[in-house]
């Protein structure tokens, strides 16, 4: 996978070049995406701080709204990362419910096994959180020169590339059949 600079001039413009971000195929479908430039380590600390302190972690994020383009086949790219929120903070409930509730009806000679498999989860969820944030598109960085998606199918970044070349030339995209 690669990384590219969306330059101010690219943002600019109408569109993004009709590639798939993920896999480099023609795009058939531009969706607004709003991403966030945060850590996963932010969000794992987030859920073990509580509702308050998600909240305020959120308020200081960077976040930029794009419309990404994406072939028939990745058109539900990030779904999967909010899927994977969703089920990460309903285990978590149940998690602690259970650690809570579950030793006074099985009796205290369960705790152990209640804890050992609470670390394995809290374990295996922070290898599946770190595999996702290795895969999944993403911003690298925010600012003065634009903004950084990395993880991007290395055909988008060409196409990227090529559209800032053509602004710089003058000729404008969106009179241009290429982009």
């Amino acid at each position: 996978m690669a990384a590219v600079i969306l330059t101010r001039d690219v943002l600019s413009c109408d569109r993004l070049p009709a590639v798939c971000m993920c896999c480099g195929a023609p795009a058939t479908l531009f969706l607004k995406q709003r991403l966030a430039l945060r850590s996963p380590w932010v969000l794992m600390l987030a859920w073990f701080a509580g509702p308050l302190a998600l909240l305020l972690f959120e308020r200081g994020v960077a976040r930029v709204a794009l419309d990404v383009p994406l072939c028939p086949t990745h058109q539900h790219h990030w779904l999967k990362r909010r899927i994977f929120n969703i089920a990460a903070g309903i285990a978590w409930f149940w998690m602690f419910a259970g650690v809570i509730f579950l030793p006074s009806v099985l009796g205290k000679e369960h705790t152990a096994s209640l804890w050992l498999g609470m670390t394995f989860l809290v374990v295996f969820w922070i290898l599946a959180v770190l595999a996702m944030d290795a895969w999944m598109i993403g911003l690298g960085n925010i600012g003065p020169r634009g903004v950084t998606l990395r993880n991007v199918a290395p055909a988008f970044r060409d196409a990227v590339l090529d559209m800032a070349s053509a602004l710089r030339a003058g000729e404008h995209p969106k009179n241009s059949e290429a982009f």
